[in-house]
């Protein structure tokens, strides 16, 4: 190309004009579709930004060889103008052209990471994230993708969190029923040494485990670890209202969060038990976004929620924590010592708590898997029992 041809070249794509929608025509052989989700995007940007960019339409043929979609969606909101730069192509040329402009677009490639950053930025609750085209839907499929392991099993990039004040997060999972993978780098190695109970000192919160709606905590538990092993309905909130309680759970400033405990009983339908290790899961996740380190706790009822039953959890890690105070059947005893065998098997995690162990050691001791640690805490009904005994003061209950 001559110099004088580059700059007549330059200044023709460079020039539009503004002309009669219905002047110029959309091309009757476009072989791009629009499906109503992308005619609704375009429509949201032209709303949000009006027209941006001209269509460039054949000075020859008036008919549009990039941009019918644009056109229509302007036909569609009532434009009476529209930007076009003309260009004089064949017939050939108009055709190749038209099928070059989507397939550049086609071959194009997100950087996911620096997208993740941009939608976080904007993600403020004050714009209309509906303008970047992304809808919430669209933006939790593109952090799952962000998230997914690589082959090596590493996360293909830091999570920063986005998620961690939606109630309606979906969060990146290696398992079909999409129970959430939890993060490594967000697992707590915190041992708690005892539980607390009303009466018993709150001296060096950090070695003790305090349990969810069992006392009035508020700045006495600096460093702590918090529990959720308590009738299900005490905590159904951190559920329901997840939002609401991580700013709760921040005015704490715990060490350490012991996932909650959601009841998964035999006689309950399978659905429903593995619904609750799914919110169990959840909640370890959402917090680990909202900046808190977790235990996971350990959930089953008898062999057919092994399938499920470690899904999200990872290979080794530091602390798990599990409740056994409610065994106490011979039958119970069995299912119990089944299932820590079989998930501590298959996760062999380095420490594993037992709430409420230490009134079970005389079968428990000699039965466990002999591949990790075990720490075995009093549960906080056995430490209330023994302040009262002693006639300590157990009014502290709220």
């Amino acid at each position: 190309m001559t110099k004088k041809k580059e700059q007549e070249f330059i200044a023709t794509s460079l020039h539009s004009l503004k002309v009669p929608i219905d002047s110029v025509s959309p091309d009757p052989q476009n072989v791009r579709k629009h499906p109503e989700s992308n005619k609704a995007a375009i429509k949201k940007s032209l709303q949000g930004f009006q027209q941006r960019k001209p269509i460039v339409v054949n000075k020859n043929t008036n008919i549009i060889e990039a941009g019918n979609g644009l056109w229509e969606q302007m036909k569609a909101i009532g434009a009476k103008e529209i930007a076009v730069v003309f260009v004089d192509d064949t017939d050939e040329q108009a055709k190749a052209y038209g099928v070059m402009d989507n397939r550049s677009a086609e071959l194009a490639e997100w950087d996911l990471p620096g997208l993740k950053d941009i939608l976080e930025s904007l993600d403020t609750g004050a714009f209309d994230m509906d303008l970047t085209g992304f809808d919430t839907e669209s933006i939790e499929n593109l952090m799952t993708q962000i998230h997914q392991p690589d082959e090596a099993g590493e996360s293909t990039t830091e999570d920063h969190g986005i998620f961690a004040y939606r109630e309606d997060a979906i969060f990146p999972s290696s398992n079909k029923w999409g129970i959430p993978d939890l993060r490594e780098d967000m697992l707590s190695s915190q041992i708690p040494l005892d539980t607390w109970a009303p009466g018993v000192s709150f001296e060096n919160p950090q070695d003790k485990l305090f349990l969810w709606g069992t006392g009035a905590f508020a700045g006495r538990v600096t460093g702590g670890t918090l529990g959720f092993y308590v009738d299900d309905k005490r905590f159904e909130t951190v559920w329901h209202e997840a939002v609401k309680y991580i700013d709760t759970l921040k005015t704490m400033k715990l060490g350490s969060i012991i996932t909650p405990d959601f009841s998964m009983w035999q006689n309950a339908p399978l659905i429903i038990q593995l619904w609750n290790l799914y919110r169990s899961r959840w909640c370890a996740r959402y917090w680990q976004d909202a900046g808190f380190k977790v235990i996971p706790s350990l959930n089953w009822s008898d062999e057919r929620t092994y399938e499920f039953a470690a899904c999200g959890l990872p290979n080794n890690m530091p602390v798990v924590s599990v409740q056994c105070r409610t065994t106490k059947s011979a039958k119970g005893r069995e299912y119990f010592l089944k299932g820590i065998t079989e998930l501590i098997t298959k996760i062999t995690p380095q420490n594993v708590l037992i709430y409420g162990g230490t009134e079970h050691m005389d079968w428990l001791n000699e039965n466990l898997p002999t591949c990790t640690q075990y720490h075995f805490l009093d549960s906080w009904t056995f430490v209330r029992s023994q302040i009262r005994k002693k006639g300590g003061d157990t009014n502290e209950s709220s």
